[in-house]
């Protein structure tokens, strides 16, 4: 089995707990139990529980940004993110409170930033951020995971197309070239 199918295979097995109860009650025991795997087979591929929790967003968000200049727009990109999030908002909701090294949102925030960087970084063909553009981004990606989580907290009530248009709307212009391309 490849290693992606067996992340893919602890991630369902996370996925379909977090149906029965909360993240934080469920362990690593529970989890290998749940798709018959072994425990040395987890740790052969997570650190933890909250290193696989980390892993489902980004493999989920990483299949849908990865469309980017190639079939979409940034604006559906962003869509599409919101949509994943709204659709499996019980495991999400779930997640966002975890504190520490490897907690949801501090991989929210860092998957986020590294790769609207690595965009900007190979559009300007450079090693390294411009110290104005870094701290745009910083201030983009902190402002919006935020408005992000936020927006899950207090049950969602705009549409995830609501909220990628306030997320566009209020990209720093900065940014913009980057993202957005003009009519």
């Amino acid at each position: 089995m490849k290693s992606s199918d067996v992340k893919e295979t602890f991630a369902n097995a996370l996925l379909e707990l977090s149906k029965q109860r909360s993240v934080e009650k469920i362990t690593v025991v529970d989890i290998v139990c749940q798709c018959n795997m072994s425990r040395r087979t987890f740790y052969n591929h997570f650190i933890d529980k909250y290193d696989l929790i980390g892993w489902i967003y980004i493999s989920r968000v990483d299949k849908i940004l990865s469309c980017f200049n190639k079939t979409e727009t940034w604006e559906q990109c962003v869509i599409s993110t919101y949509q994943s999030l709204f659709e499996n908002s019980d495991y999400f909701l779930c997640v966002i409170n975890q504190e520490g090294q490897n907690s949801f949102y501090r991989q929210f925030v860092s998957h986020t930033y590294e790769y609207m960087r690595g965009i900007i970084l190979s559009y300007l063909k450079l090693d390294k951020l411009p110290e104005e553009l870094d701290y745009a981004l910083t201030a983009h990606t902190y402002g919006q995971v935020n408005c992000a989580l936020k927006w899950m907290r207090e049950g969602m009530i705009l549409s995830p197309i609501q909220m990628a248009r306030y997320n566009i709307d209020n990209m720093p212009y900065l940014l913009k070239r980057f993202f957005l391309k003009s009519d």
